[in-house]
C-alpha cells in the first residue's frame, strides 16, 4: 500500500513538472516557416509566437528545421533562445533588436549573415569552430574569433572588449 501511495506521489510530480515546463520545445504553430528546395527542410522566415523564452524545435511538420532566415526573430522582445543543433544557416538580422544577453550557437551551424545579433545586450557566445561570418555580433567580435583562428568556445565581452574564455 505504502509503495504504490509513493510511486503514485512520484508519478504525479513528474507529470505535474512536465506540465509546468510546457514540454521541450515551443509548438509549430509559434513559427512561419518555408519549405526548402531539398524537400525536407525548412526555413523559420516569422516568429508569431509571444513568447520572451523562445525554444526553437529542430523539426516543424516533421520537416528538419536548417535555417532562420532574415530578420525572423527581429524586434520580438526575446530575453532568451534556444537554438536547435538541426540549424545550419542563420541569416541577415535574424535575432537583431532582442534583448538577448548570451547565446549558444550550436556546432550545426556553418554560416552566420551580417547583423544576426545586433542590437541586443550580448555579453557571451558559446560558439562552433569556423562558423562563416562577419559583422554578427556587436563590437570586434569577429576580429576577436578571427585571431583565435575561429576556434570554437565561449567568448565573452567585457570591458568592452571580446576575448575567447
Amino acid at each position: 500500500m505504502k509503495k504504490s501511495i509513493l510511486i503514485s506521489l512520484m508519478l504525479i510530480i513528474v507529470l505535474g513538472a512536465f506540465v509546468a515546463c510546457g514540454g521541450k520545445y515551443d509548438p509549430a504553430s509559434d513559427f512561419r516557416v518555408r519549405n526548402l528546395e531539398d524537400g525536407k527542410s525548412v526555413e523559420i522566415i516569422d516568429y508569431v509566437g509571444n513568447k520572451q523564452n523562445v525554444r526553437i524545435p529542430p523539426k516543424i511538420d516533421g520537416k528538419v528545421v536548417a535555417n532562420i532566415g532574415n530578420r525572423a526573430f527581429r524586434n520580438k522582445d526575446l530575453n532568451s533562445v534556444s537554438i536547435p543543433n538541426t540549424v545550419t544557416y542563420i541569416g541577415i538580422e535574424a535575432f537583431s533588436g532582442n534583448h538577448l544577453l548570451e547565446i549558444n550557437i550550436p556546432n550545426s551551424v556553418k554560416e552566420i549573415k551580417n547583423f544576426a545579433f545586433t542590437e541586443n545586450m550580448i555579453t557571451k557566445v558559446k560558439i562552433g569552430a569556423n562558423v562563416e561570418l562577419s559583422a554578427a555580433f556587436h563590437g570586434d567580435f569577429y576580429t576577436v574569433y578571427y585571431n583565435n583562428k575561429y576556434n570554437a568556445g565561449t567568448y565573452i565581452y567585457e570591458s568592452n572588449i571580446w576575448k575567447l574564455k
